[in-house]
């Protein structure tokens, strides 16, 4: 096979279950590609130095899921000057927002992630009373060992800051379709989406 001209990004190794099926396709129809696990959560300075280097590496293509992860890289690629699609089963939206309820699935984000998400535009669409910093965190072991870390002490503002998936999702979207995002939904099991 030729050099790869796709490339099959996914944000943890346990994604591949999902992923593999496009890897199984590219090989059925003789199409060399790449894989990767590039974390937009824990690792974002590669998923920057990623998208900005694609182009020039002779990328087409990059296959990612649409998940959060598979959101911002879109995003990030479609700002580096590429042509992306997302394409999902169902509609990519962000559920009804309900500032008096709080979504039970959250994310610790890193500074880095933050920096990373500020980057695209998406930090900025957050509702800050729905971004909780963690400044300290206190660790105790079985055998009475401790562990202290401060964001202070690191000279950060914060370790981390948890952030609801509705609320990252609905910052997430707008930036997406601003940035030249393509969202596809498989209209063939009633799926509106977004052409």
């Amino acid at each position: 096979m030729s050099e790869p001209k796709i490339a099959i990004i996914m944000g943890s190794q346990s994604d591949w279950k999902v992923m593999e099926h496009a890897a199984e396709t590219l090989q059925a129809l003789g199409i060399a590609y790449e894989v990767k696990v590039i974390s937009a959560h824990r690792t974002p300075e590669r998923l920057v130095a990623f998208t900005a280097t694609a182009e020039a590496r002779g990328l087409e293509c990059i296959i990612a899921g649409a998940g959060l992860v598979g959101l911002a890289l879109a995003t990030a690629a479609a700002r580096n000057g590429l042509a992306v699609t997302l394409v999902d089963r169902a509609p990519i939206a962000a559920p009804e927002y309900d500032p008096a309820t709080w979504d039970s699935r959250v994310y610790a984000i890193s500074p880095g992630s933050a920096a990373f998400l500020r980057a695209i535009g998406a930090w900025q669409m957050l509702p800050p009373d729905r971004v909780v910093p963690i400044e300290v965190m206190n660790v105790a072991g079985d055998a009475g060992a401790r562990l202290s870390f401060s964001a202070y002490d690191m000279g950060e503002r914060a370790l981390a800051w948890i952030v609801e998936e509705r609320a990252l999702r609905a910052a997430l979207l707008p930036v997406a379709y601003e940035a030249g995002v393509v969202v596809r939904a498989d209209h063939h099991d009633g799926g509106g989406g977004r052409d």
